[in-house]
């Protein structure tokens, strides 16, 4: 298991921090899962002290570059607002090279307000593309798309619109408050389905609907 040291703040050196790798999904086993990384809430903001405020491409080639060697992460958590040292260490962990050598999904953003767009499932429709695609009222958290960034509100009802239209469908990441996770959902907005709307769910925005 990675080791964990809570701090108030980041290192001066690496301060102001605004960019880094949201992390989305951690798989089972992993390294990522062994050093303690956790979906969604976490943000890899430096790695062996260095800053990727400004670069990117410093994060995947430290990882290359140090297989079988223990890495230094400087992680950002949203949940308690505050960050933390994790150490991980890259490998090839499964039989399969694209599980890659950490065993999680990350995405390069800008982490300060990453997590002010969330839609909560309030209501999902008996046979609606919300209940096919597999929602769940209450405790499920539309969080994201791999296709953009969320940063509005109506982004991801736009999002919606133009995949129904289109006769596509939209790829989600979803948290659930029950499994504490995130995983992947594929939902298809489509008119014809039988009801109210292209999904067939109510979305909850806004300070009543953060994730608890």
């Amino acid at each position: 298991m990675g080791n964990s040291q809570s701090q108030g703040g980041p290192d001066a050196s690496i301060d102001p921090l605004r960019k880094g790798f949201h992390v989305l999904k951690v798989r089972d086993h992993s390294p990522a899962f062994h050093a303690g990384l956790l979906s969604y809430f976490h943000f890899i903001v430096a790695v062996n002290g260095q800053s990727l405020d400004h670069d990117a491409s410093l994060f995947p080639a430290t990882i290359k570059a140090s297989i079988d060697q223990p890495v230094l992460l400087t992680v950002y958590s949203a949940r308690s607002n505050d960050y933390s040292e994790l150490s991980i260490t890259p490998q090839w962990w499964t039989d399969n090279q694209q599980d890659g050598l950490i065993g999680c999904s990350i995405r390069y953003c800008d982490y300060q307000g990453a997590l002010a767009h969330v839609w909560h499932v309030v209501e999902v429709l008996p046979n609606s593309p919300a209940q096919q695609a597999g929602l769940v009222v209450d405790s499920d958290y539309i969080v994201g798309t791999p296709e953009i960034v969320l940063r509005e509100q109506q982004d991801l009802y736009a999002l919606i619109a133009a995949r129904g239209n289109e006769g596509k469908p939209l790829r989600l990441f979803v948290y659930s408050t029950v499994q504490r996770a995130v995983r992947d959902v594929t939902l298809c907005p489509r008119k014809d389905w039988g009801g109210e709307g292209l999904i067939g769910a109510e979305l909850g925005y806004g300070a009543l609907h953060k994730i608890p």
